[in-house]
């Protein structure tokens, strides 16, 4: 019984509302909100929560999160998977039919294809294939927020003693030797709409031990002392794809393109087999609802958002949540 109330409270606290309490008008006695509140309650003692499947909970896991509800920040959900590096799905199933390459220019794509790279986008709906795969590696992925503009660094290697390899440009070829190499993918999201993304995307290798070194601060205003690596970057290598919020980037390498960037940073071998690496990228946005319910306005074409003073009731959602937050400060006076 205690568990249940518990239960109960938190859906009021999240503005959950079953559909026919959603009816009531929060506006008049706060007794109905109560007494539709105990009627619930008596239902699910009577019931009994049902219990989620370990399938449904690992769909429910790959969902769309809502990010901090602030105009400029933008939720990253990367996962990583993995399979054999002649697995004839990535490239026959995968990548001939479920992504979309021609996002990005065709120099672009030249040119990532030259270095071993691949990169392209999936709509909100990830297909059956990676789905397989996410069901057999149990992989939910992680999760960070960047404000726009802010660079994410993702770690797609650990620390190897040497990296022995080649980089194209315009056709040219480069060796190189880099010693205690670890390999990472560098994500910028940049806003461009109401809900849509830039992510800009760039292959980096840092070497070498951490020494302190003079930057720039974030904002470009002055600079700072940082402990860092030595860093090989690729700026031919820079490419971006536009996505709408929730979809996905996947990012992986061409396995036989050996010596390549792409083949060492999405290549590996585990007990004598080869394995290659995708990487999945998601951008979420809070809509134009979501920031109202946060306090925003929007006062002119643009949508530009303006930070109220007073928190405004909305949505029935929110007048629901303020409506549990005055039951709550008057039941502790």
């Amino acid at each position: 019984m205690h568990g249940a109330r518990i239960k109960l409270w938190l859906m009021i606290e999240r503005g959950v509302i079953l559909s026919g309490a959603r009816e009531l008008s929060l506006r008049g006695s706060t007794m109905m909100t109560m007494m539709v509140a105990m009627l619930v309650l008596s239902v699910g003692c009577a019931t009994g929560m049902p219990k989620m499947s370990a399938a449904s909970l690992r769909l429910q896991s790959l969902k769309p999160k809502l990010p901090e509800a602030r105009p400029d920040v933008v939720e990253l959900h990367y996962i990583f998977l993995e399979a054999d590096a002649k697995d004839p799905k990535i490239n026959d199933e995968i990548w001939a039919s479920d992504v979309d390459e021609q996002c990005i220019p065709l120099d672009t794509k030249a040119a990532l294809g030259q270095n071993g790279i691949r990169l392209g986008k999936i709509g909100s709906r990830l297909p059956t294939s990676i789905l397989t795969m996410l069901e057999k590696e149990n992989e939910t992925g992680r999760r960070h927020h960047a404000s726009s503009g802010q660079m994410a660094k993702i770690e797609l290697t650990p620390v190897l003693p040497v990296w022995n390899i080649f980089e194209v440009i315009e056709g040219k070829t480069t060796g190189d030797e880099i010693r205690e190499a670890q390999g990472f993918i560098h994500v910028t999201p940049t806003i461009t709409g109401q809900t849509s993304v830039a992510l800009d995307v760039v292959p980096q290798i840092e070497f070498g031990p951490r020494e302190p070194k003079r930057v720039p601060t974030p904002d470009l205003a002055g600079w700072q002392m940082k402990t860092e690596r030595d860093a090989r970057k690729f700026p031919s290598l820079r490419s971006s794809v536009s996505l709408a919020s929730g979809e996905y980037a996947i990012i992986g390498g061409i396995p036989d393109a050996t010596g390549t960037i792409g083949h060492k940073m999405f290549t590996k071998e585990v007990d004598g087999l080869q394995k290659q690496t995708l990487l999945l990228v998601r951008v979420v946005r809070p809509n134009r609802d979501e920031l109202l319910s946060a306090g925003y306005d929007f006062d002119d074409f643009f949508l530009t958002p303006i930070k109220r003073t007073v928190q405004r009731a909305t949505t029935p959602v929110l007048e629901t949540v303020m409506a549990a937050q005055r039951i709550s400060a008057s039941a502790v006076r």
